[in-house]
């Protein structure tokens, strides 16, 4: 696997789970795969064949570990999965990205093809685990950067924190191209208007992770040249 020093710097590709996510950065390398793994991964390939010398992992995530608030950033040192033993990261990126974000934390990520939404879960992979936070798309990015030789980091902020619950009618809030779908969640809330005040909390949780999403978008591409 090529490291950080090998790379063309500005053919580093971006690969998020959300088009907001995405729209963080300007450049011809950033992709997005609908909050969907395998799209991740055949995503993720075809930046490798498409020239890119480094994959990033980017968006927000889920917090594991119960001291991390909404806007914590993580950078993942591994990404495990349920039946994946670990993938390391390339530890030059690892480096240098924890240089240039201030107060980031250095952490192995859980990564599972969907949302880990309830407490108890949550609670049950930190145990396990040690992860740190959890999303959808990089394992599937690191398995495609391995086999294509690259180096991959990942890039995570904290949104919904390991003490909140996600609505059941959140996982149907995106649509196959990563966009917020509102029908789903108005017809989840005539259903279950209890959940009106958890749906306010995650919201003004992403909100505050988004903030962060787009200052440190700025930082990586100041640094690496795109």
């Amino acid at each position: 696997m090529r490291h950080v020093g090998d790379l063309t710097l500005n053919k580093i590709g971006i690969v998020t789970g959300l088009q907001r996510e995405a729209e963080c950065f300007r450049s011809n390398y950033v992709v997005c795969a609908g909050a969907n793994s395998n799209k991740a991964y055949e995503l993720s390939t075809k930046l490798a064949v498409n020239g890119c010398t480094a994959l990033i992992s980017f968006g927000i995530a889920g917090g594991l570990a119960p001291n991390l608030k909404p806007g914590a950033v993580v950078i993942g040192k591994k990404v495990l999965g349920k039946e994946n033993s670990g993938i390391e990261t390339d530890i030059s990126m690892r480096q240098k990205l924890a240089e240039i974000i201030p107060d980031s934390l250095v952490g192995s990520i859980y990564s599972s093809p969907r949302a880990v939404a309830d407490v108890s879960e949550k609670a049950a992979i930190f145990s396990k685990y040690n992860a740190l936070a959890a999303d959808m798309e990089s394992l599937a990015i690191g398995v495609a950067a391995t086999e294509n030789h690259l180096p991959f980091s990942i890039v995570r902020i904290v949104a919904d924190p390991a003490s909140q619950q996600l609505p059941n009618f959140a996982f149907n809030a995106i649509d196959p191209n990563g966009n917020a779908r509102i029908g789903p969640v108005m017809v989840g809330l005539i259903k279950n208007p209890i959940e009106i005040a958890n749906l306010v909390r995650l919201g003004r949780n992403s909100n505050k992770a988004f903030r962060q999403l787009r200052r440190v978008a700025l930082l990586i591409g100041s640094e690496f040249g795109f």
